[in-house]
């Protein structure tokens, strides 16, 4: 198989897990994904506990979709716009949304391994890809809600690019 790139932001920016972390709003569903989606402006920094420290965040309506879990290998990365950019995804799409004029998005899913993307400028995006290669992953059983912070941080020094072997 070619090589292929993988783009990961130096300091991780996707938290899609099962954490009680605190948000203003309350989602509707009883089993799904539910989160916010963060437009962080040029200049923006993360402290070590993935704080924002400086910088403007602003939110916006923004269209998502969940794939099933999605490994790098299965994605055709957009070149031209770089590499958290997607032209492509050969896994099967499950679900497509929009969040509100506040970020936040929420869809009812089944049991089941997920990865989620969002639309910038016409191509898919996804910053985040944990240890195994996995986009933007996210894993929702039984009753289960899981929060998904997506951080839309589209300035190429931002990121860091790896080779993969």
């Amino acid at each position: 198989m070619a090589k292929f790139i993988a783009a990961v932001l130096i300091t991780l920016t996707l938290a899609c897990s099962n954490q009680d972390k605190a948000i203003s709003t309350i989602p509707s569903i009883e089993q799904g994904i539910w989160g916010r989606v963060e437009v962080w402006g040029s200049g923006s920094q993360v402290d070590s506990d993935n704080q924002q420290s400086s910088g403007q965040v602003s939110y916006a309506r923004q269209r998502l979709f969940v794939f099933a879990k999605t490994h790098i290998a299965q994605l055709t990365p957009d070149n031209q716009k770089g590499p958290v950019y997607f032209k492509r995804i050969t896994s099967d799409m499950v679900a497509t949304m929009r969040s509100d004029d506040r970020g936040y998005f929420e869809v009812a899913l089944p049991e089941g391994e997920y990865s989620v993307f969002v639309e910038v400028d016409g191509r898919l995006y996804a910053n985040h890809f944990d240890d195994y290669g996995y986009a933007e992953p996210a894993e929702v059983s039984h009753g289960q809600v899981v929060r998904c912070g997506i951080r839309i941080m589209p300035q190429p020094n931002d990121i860091e690019v790896l080779a993969a072997p």
